[in-house]
Formats: C-alpha cells, structure tokens, sequence
C-alpha cells in the first residue's frame, strides 16, 4: 500500500473519531437524551445497591464493555452514514 494511502486513511480514521466525539458531546443539550441518561443511572445505582461486592465488580465491567461497544457502533453508524450520503449524492446526479 501507498504510504501516503495510510496516512489518508488514519487521518480520515481520526476525523470520524472526532466528529463522533463531537456530536456525542452536543447531544448532551438534548432533554430527551439526559432524561434517558438519569433513567440508565438511577437503574444502575439501584443494581449496584443490591449487589455484594464481586457483582459491583462484574457490573462495572458489563458497564464498560457496552460503552466500547456503543463507541464502535457510533463510528460504524457515522461511516455508514457518510457512504450513503455518497451514494445519494451519486443517485441525484449532484457527484462531479
């Protein structure tokens, strides 16, 4: 592979990355995004409440587990949302 080519690549990587990042970030001005957050953590709070120590544990690793899986998905999404965007573009006859 052309070295330029990876560099293109991760550049390109890392600015999906940052934009995710980004949109994660002003989505906490959405009312409906942080009632949904206090939900998830009175949930979580009150399963840790009840659970001995070793489930404490197990929970907050089950916890960091979905939040890198979430962050996956999140970038999966925003690829696959940049490819249709292409591709639309291509269909209405708007590509050079």
């Amino acid at each position: 592979m052309n070295p330029r080519m990876g560099t293109l690549k991760e550049t390109f990587e890392q600015f999906i990355c940052d934009r995710v990042e980004k949109v994660g970030r002003e989505s906490f001005g959405n009312p409906e995004r942080n009632k949904m957050s206090d939900k998830i953590s009175e949930v979580y709070k009150t399963i840790q409440e009840m659970l001995p120590p070793e489930g404490k544990m197990l929970l907050s690793k089950y916890e960091e587990l979905s939040s890198e899986k979430e962050s996956f998905i999140e970038v999966d999404v925003y690829r696959q949302g940049l490819k249709d965007g292409l591709e639309l573009r291509k269909e209405l006859g708007l590509s050079d």
